[in-house]
């Protein structure tokens, strides 16, 4: 039998035991800023808010002066239909069916439903889009209208907080916009009443109507929530619109103005 002799130059080994690494524990998404959501939509907020200031500065010449305009617009205002679109408890959409003028009237007219909203009650929650022309602007990129709509909530919503998960896709993809939209309604504050005004729909139509059909499908859905008092959304359509709106929003929810706004 061998004896082995240990030194303390020569200790003896020490048994090695391998141990797997401890699993990592998955992260929660980080909640990113307003900011960061901005980024993801790449909606330029300044554009906006200029389209808006374009139709509220607009100036008529010849038949239609301004004189005659603001007598017409403060008819249109008043219109007993108008009036409970917007004070009713119930959400709504309605659609103005062609002016018996320019349809440049609806323009301005639109941005002074914004204005008379925006004066009623500084806390109502209005969001607005203008499209005067039928011209393509491939700046904007695809689906703008829903970006821009999902970029106008962002700034009134407090409890939608949207993770790094939440923008790990393209910013262009409608169904996830629509859903970061939802999200943020039902994120504000109870009882908030939502007034969405759009002009000229059927002018964007032209080269957007995919997104248009989402769009219109979308509004008129939210519009037609049940009466509760958590949330309530208006819709409001100046022409020109779409002739596809005839297809998805019910005949009453048209209005005639007639010349004389009776």
């Amino acid at each position: 039998m061998t004896n082995t002799l240990y030194t303390l130059e020569s200790p003896p080994a020490v048994p090695f035991y391998h141990q797997p690494p401890l699993p990592s524990l998955p992260q929660p998404p980080t909640i990113v800023s307003k900011v960061s959501v901005c980024k993801f939509l790449q909606v330029d907020g300044l554009r906006i808010q200029q389209e808006y200031e374009q139709a509220s500065s607009m100036k008529f010449e010849g038949s239609l002066d301004e004189v005659n305009y603001r007598s017409r617009a403060a008819d249109l205002l008043g219109h007993a239909r108008l009036d409970s679109w917007s004070n009713s408890i119930t959400s709504d959409i309605l659609v103005f069916r062609p002016f018996p003028v320019d349809y440049h009237v609806s323009h301005r007219f639109a941005a002074d439903v914004v204005n008379a909203l925006r004066e009623e009650n500084p806390s109502n929650v209005v969001l607005h889009a203008f499209f005067p022309t039928p011209a393509q602007d491939f700046s904007r990129g695809p689906f703008y209208l829903l970006r821009s709509l999902v970029y106008g909530l962002l700034w009134y919503s407090k409890g939608a907080n949207f993770t790094t998960k939440d923008l790990d896709v393209p910013a262009w993809e409608p169904y996830h916009l629509r859903w970061m939209f939802e999200r943020m309604l039902y994120s504000l504050e109870f009882g908030t009443t939502v007034y969405i005004v759009i002009h000229g729909l059927g002018n964007y139509a032209v080269y957007n109507q995919a997104e248009t059909h989402l769009v219109l499908r979308l509004l008129d859905k939210l519009a037609s929530l049940e009466t509760n008092l958590q949330l309530r959304v208006k819709v409001l359509l100046t022409p020109p619109f779409p002739l596809m709106a005839e297809n998805i929003i019910l005949p009453e929810k048209y209005v005639d103005i007639s010349a004389n706004c009776n």
